[in-house]
């Protein structure tokens, strides 16, 4: 019975260290996304500017395409985050069925010891 409880309790713990790790992994995606956004933006300003000024073409183009590229880098970073966020979730909530299922034991443990009276009391027998 307490060998399971101290189980689920282990368990119960692992699943709150995920989720705040997840927390921490979902902070960073989010970042990231906002980041890719900004270079995308940044990017087309730079294809804006480049219709608008026809001599600047190639440099306003290269600019964009590099932006483009920074912020395509950024929102790919902030795709393999939410994988990953995604995958740890799945593994928490692995960790919140083996918690139910230790408090299904414990009240099934409970339930025993209140039919058989209460806990065992121990007997001391003097010694002659």
């Amino acid at each position: 019975g307490m060998a399971k409880i101290r189980e689920a309790q282990a368990s119960l713990e692992r699943a709150n260290t995920d989720m705040g790790a997840n927390r921490t992994y979902i902070d960073q995606a989010v970042a990231q996304m906002s980041l890719g956004q900004g270079y995308l933006q940044e990017a087309q300003g730079y294809v804006t500017e480049a219709n608008t000024r026809m001599g600047n073409n190639a440099s306003y183009l290269q600019s964009a395409n590099g932006e483009l590229k920074a912020g395509s880098s950024k929102v790919e970073e902030a795709i393999v985050n939410i994988r990953l966020v995604s995958s740890r979730l799945q593994i928490s909530q692995g960790g919140l069925r083996y918690e139910e299922w230790g408090r299904r034991e414990l009240a099934q443990v409970e339930a025993e010891l209140r039919a058989y009276g209460g806990l065992p009391q121990s007997v001391r027998y003097p010694r002659d």
